[in-house]
Parts: structure tokens; C-alpha cells; sequence
């Protein structure tokens, strides 16, 4: 399978020339940035996916428990730590630091009886660890791919049409 990663990067680095006036050196220096001859001191980089695949994009997900409550239904996942991470910046919601978070959990509500990607509410949280078990907080509504979806409901062994 071939991914696409877009890269930004960022170098901070330095080139020593000599020469007579500022505007020589300029020249120079520029010459030799082109010619690959850059002390490279610093530099940060990111990488971006493009289009993940929903197998992959939800890579590490467990389906946990389904609950039935007055026509709607939620499934819940555990899903690992990176993945609260991804979704919360890909979506640029507010990132905050969860320090205590062990894993994270993946929600999905939908009308019990259309069970529709269209339909989905979806929502994750941090888990910490609690005294007397694990406990979800900072619920926070993300946006799935009609496929990432489908993909969650074929790990909770719910079948759905698709026109």
C-alpha cells in the first residue's frame, strides 16, 4: 500500500563566506546554500497523512460495549492514546495536554433502528486511571469519514446498507 505524507521543515542553519562588502557576501553565501553547503544547526519537521485509509486511520481500535437506550444506540471503542491526539488536531480543536490519559474512548450514537454513518454523533475522550477503575472525561465531538464509520460499525459487527 503507498502513502502520501505532506512534509513541512524548518532548518535553522549557517554559511561563512568571505568578501569585501555585505552585498558580496550575500551572493555568496547565497551560491553556496544552492551548492548544499549549509551548516545545519536546528531543524523540526512535520509530516501530514494524506487520505488514510479507515483500517489505518483507526489502526489499534477495540470494540468495547454497545448500550441500547430509548431508540438510540451507542457504541463505545478503546482507542489508543495517538489517536485522540491525531483527530483532535486534524480537526483543530482546542488541544489540551492530557498527562494522566492512558488510552482514549471512541463513542458513536446513532438511531437504534437507521443505523446510518449520515446519523452518527461521534465523540472521543481521555481515560485516566481512578482509584476504583477508569474513568472517560472531556468528551469532545470529532468528524468521521462515512468509511472510518463503517469500518467502526463492522467491528461492532453491525451491518448497514450502502446505497
Amino acid at each position: 500500500m503507498q502513502y502520501e505524507f505532506l512534509v513541512k521543515e524548518i532548518n535553522y542553519g549557517s554559511i561563512t563566506v568571505e568578501a569585501d562588502s555585505y552585498a558580496k557576501a550575500k551572493v555568496l553565501a547565497d551560491e553556496q546554500y544552492h551548492r548544499g553547503n549549509t551548516f545545519w544547526d536546528d531543524a523540526m519537521y512535520e509530516l501530514e497523512l494524506e487520505d488514510l485509509p479507515p483500517e489505518d486511520s483507526l489502526a489499534g481500535v477495540r470494540f468495547e460495549e454497545r448500550v441500547d437506550s430509548y431508540s438510540i444506540t451507542t457504541l463505545f471503542f478503546d482507542a489508543p492514546l495517538p489517536l485522540l491526539q491525531q483527530l483532535l488536531l486534524q480537526q483543530k480543536s482546542l488541544f489540551r495536554e492530557y498527562p494522566d490519559a492512558v488510552f482514549a474512548d471512541l463513542s458513536i450514537h446513532f438511531p437504534t433502528d437507521t443505523p446510518s454513518p449520515s446519523e452518527c454523533i461521534c465523540r472521543i475522550s481521555p481515560v485516566c486511571e481512578m482509584p476504583d477503575g477508569w474513568e472517560s472525561y472531556d468528551w469532545t465531538d470529532i468528524v468521521l469519514t462515512d468509511e472510518e464509520i463503517e469500518f467502526l460499525f463492522d467491528l461492532a459487527g453491525i451491518k448497514i446498507k450502502t446505497n
